[in-house]
């Protein structure tokens, strides 16, 4: 039986070919959480265009912002991810060129017994003009 705490979330992500898998394992033999080697991200998105419903996460961008703290990444896949292994609460901004861009404030990443607990934005972006 796996922890409560621990999450699964599949995906390429940023371009990358990682695939995210179980963060915790089950404790052996009744022992502690065993905590794996993956690398999990805090904050993930996908990006559709609200006009036709189709996904433009390729060619998008994510920033994440706290404090001092600023991630960004541009997408050539099918999700954008930032705040590697980083629990914090955040702004986060997403867009496109020629889209105008989302943002929003207090996105809460928490961390459990081995990694962050992701959180997974959709932004639904307007063509500008």
């Amino acid at each position: 039986m796996r922890s409560r705490h621990c999450r699964r979330i599949a995906g390429v992500v940023a371009g990358l070919t990682s695939l995210f898998v179980g963060a915790c394992q089950a404790p052996l033999n009744g022992g502690g959480t065993v905590c794996t080697t993956e690398f999990v991200y805090g904050v993930s998105a996908t990006v559709t265009d609200a006009g036709t419903g189709a996904n433009i996460t390729p060619g998008s961008y994510l920033v994440v912002r706290e404090g001092t703290y600023v991630d960004s990444v541009s997408s050539m896949g099918d999700f954008l991810a930032a705040a590697g292994e980083r629990a914090g609460t955040y702004t986060v901004t997403i867009g496109r060129s020629g889209y105008s861009s989302f943002s929003q404030s207090g996105v809460r990443v928490t961390r459990n017994e081995c990694h962050v607990n992701p959180v997974m934005l959709e932004a639904r972006l307007l063509r500008a003009g």
